[in-house]
């Protein structure tokens, strides 16, 4: 049910708005409405649900919110905006705003090129871009006993969810959503657009499924972008990255902080020469810790299942606790640790594995390791196959003789291994 306070607005009936009026409040109003049709008659309801009754139909009608909107709730009601052939967004927030989207029945959105389906600018109020500043900010929800999903996709350059081309975005968080989020070619499927900037990512339960467009991540950053921290605490989450991209991580050049799996079913694809979980071509990421999880994580023909894709760098790996299969892809790359070619400046962190049930699978490269990695250590683990293929490279692979494996399946090259 919509709150006891809510304002209500057909789409149907034409674009709503939501920005603050000149005593700071936040107003929100509709074109064409009887009675909330400017900025001056505005509704200050702070609960804002935008439905879609009178037209099944797809609607070219949007939803934009404007500069340093706080404490607002927008509830989404079976509504299905589709301006692909547009130059605009389905649903825009914009910069240093804080909203909060609830989802209440089957909502879609698509944008145009350049815009995110569900888009998080930097604009100021006459609609242009700035720099050095925060774009708008989201909390995706659904929470209030009505059941609802939500499936977003993006125009060319652009992120499903996220930032537009060359945008700088705010953070995301996903709150038990189920949601659905696809990029355009360049953009991640929830984070940053092309040549563009997002904020931390996080997922608290739900089922999230991101795809990113070519060299764009599924979840992270878009091509040449950059993202935060990307956290995941519990729920299902699929993450297919462009071809170039990671799975969960960055896109082909692309940059992300610190990526942590907590309690959390995770199937990752990278693309071509990304990882599943950690950098697209050339890109970097920061650490990155899975605990208490099931992953299952697959490289792209370049790209490791957890680490590096081609000429990719990490910091450290660590997995505890965790059932994990990593494979790598087929173009000889580490099962957990670097892609076919490391970053050229040999630059990689350490491996920690305790705990668990591990299945690592390299093809032509090491099950668990690669050139550059720091210590690889494993301690008490459940069961650990590793399975290393081909001849390539002289290095060695020791399990720590104060280890603790209770089944052990070892095959191949390990450890340290040339390209």
């Amino acid at each position: 049910a919509a709150p006891a306070f809510a304002v209500e607005y057909d789409i149907s009936d034409g674009s709503v708005h939501v920005e603050n009026n000149d005593d700071g409040d936040a107003v929100s109003w509709q074109d064409g409405h009887d009675e909330h049709y400017d900025k001056d008659t505005g509704s200050k309801d702070k609960d804002i649900v935008v439905k879609q009754e009178k037209d099944e139909e797809p609607t070219k009608n949007t939803i934009d919110v404007g500069s340093d909107v706080k404490d607002v709730e927008i509830t989404l009601k079976d509504v299905n905006i589709d301006v692909s052939d547009e130059d605009e967004a389905a649903v825009s927030v914009g910069a240093g705003s804080d909203v909060t989207i609830e989802l209440d029945g089957d909502n879609s959105l698509k944008s145009g090129d350049g815009h995110a389906g569900l888009e998080l600018n930097n604009d100021n109020e006459k609609g242009k871009p700035q720099t050095n500043v925060d774009g708008g900010s989201v909390t995706i929800k659904d929470d209030n006993g009505i059941d609802g999903s939500l499936t977003a996709e993006g125009g060319n350059s652009a992120a499903g969810i996220g930032g537009g081309s060359k945008d700088i975005a705010g953070d995301i968080t996903i709150d038990n959503a189920d949601v659905t989020a696809t990029g355009g070619s360049d953009g991640a499927g929830i984070g940053a657009g092309s040549r563009g900037e997002a904020g931390d990512i996080t997922v608290n339960g739900g089922n999230v499924t991101a795809t990113g467009g070519s060299d764009g991540a599924g979840i992270g950053a878009g091509s040449s972008g950059e993202a935060g921290d990307i956290t995941v605490n519990g729920g299902d989450v699929t993450a297919t990255g462009g071809s170039d991209g990671a799975g969960i991580g960055a896109g082909s050049r692309g940059e992300v902080g610190d990526i942590t799996i907590t309690d959390g079913n995770v199937t990752a694809t990278g693309g071509s020469t990304g990882a599943g979980i950690g950098t697209g071509s050339y890109g970097t990421v920061a650490d990155i810790t899975i605990d208490n999880s099931e992953v299952t994580v697959t490289g792209g023909q370049y790209g490791a299942g957890i680490g590096g894709g081609n000429y990719g760098s990490t910091g450290d790996i660590d997995i505890e606790d965790s059932d994990v299969t990593a494979k790598g892809g087929a173009g000889t790359a580490a099962g957990i640790g670097v892609g076919k070619y490391p970053d050229r400046n040999g630059k990689n962190g350490n491996i920690t594995i305790k705990g668990g049930n591990i299945v690592a699978i390299g093809q032509a490269k090491a099950a668990i390791g690669g050139y550059g990695v720091g210590t690889i250590t494993l301690e008490d683990l459940e069961s650990l196959i590793a399975l290393g293929g081909g001849t390539s490279g002289a290095g060695d692979f020791a399990i720590n003789k104060d280890a603790k494996v209770n089944q052990a399946i070892l095959s191949g090259n390990f450890g340290k291994t040339g390209s």
